[in-house]
C-alpha cells in the first residue's frame, strides 16, 4: 500500500524507457556489423575480414535482443497489474489519467490534451488520482 502503488504504476515507464536504450543500441551494432561486413568485403582481401570484431557486435546484438525480450515480458505483467491496480479507484477521470500517463507513457500535459481539459486542471486530477492510489489495498 502506499507510494508502493505509485512505485508500481512508474515501473511501467522505467521498463520502458530501458527497453528504448537496448533498442537504441542494437540498432547501433546493427549498423556497425553491417558497416564491418560491408567493408571486408569491398577490400575483398585474401585474408579473413576481423571476424573477431564482428563475431563480438552480433553476439553483443544477439544478448540485448534476448534482454529485450524478457523486458517485454515484464512490462506485459506490470500493465497487467497497474491496470487492475488503476481499476480499483472510484472515481473515472482518476482512472483515465492514470492510465493517460503510466499506461500510455504521456506526460500529464498530453494526458490533458487527450482528455480536453487544461494542463492545470489535468495537474489538479493526477496530483489526487495518486493520493487516492495510494489508498488502494493490493490483493
Amino acid at each position: 500500500m502506499g507510494n508502493d502503488n505509485v512505485s508500481k504504476l512508474s515501473q511501467l515507464g522505467a521498463i520502458q524507457r530501458r527497453i528504448n536504450s537496448l533498442e537504441e543500441r542494437i540498432e547501433e551494432l546493427t549498423e556497425a556489423a553491417t558497416s564491418i561486413k560491408g567493408i571486408a568485403q569491398a577490400e575483398k582481401v585474401q585474408k579473413s575480414p576481423s571476424p573477431p570484431a564482428w563475431t563480438a557486435i552480433v553476439e553483443e546484438a544477439d544478448e540485448l535482443r534476448r534482454e529485450v525480450d524478457r523486458l517485454q515480458v515484464e512490462l506485459v505483467a506490470a500493465e497487467s497489474e497497474a491496470r487492475l491496480l488503476i481499476s480499483r479507484l472510484d472515481v473515472p477521470m482518476s482512472r483515465k489519467i492514470l492510465t493517460e500517463v503510466y499506461v500510455n507513457g504521456r506526460s500529464v500535459a498530453e494526458a490533458a490534451s487527450v482528455m480536453g481539459y487544461t494542463i492545470q486542471h489535468a495537474y489538479r486530477i493526477f496530483n489526487s488520482a495518486r493520493q487516492a492510489i495510494n489508498n488502494v489495498n493490493n490483493m
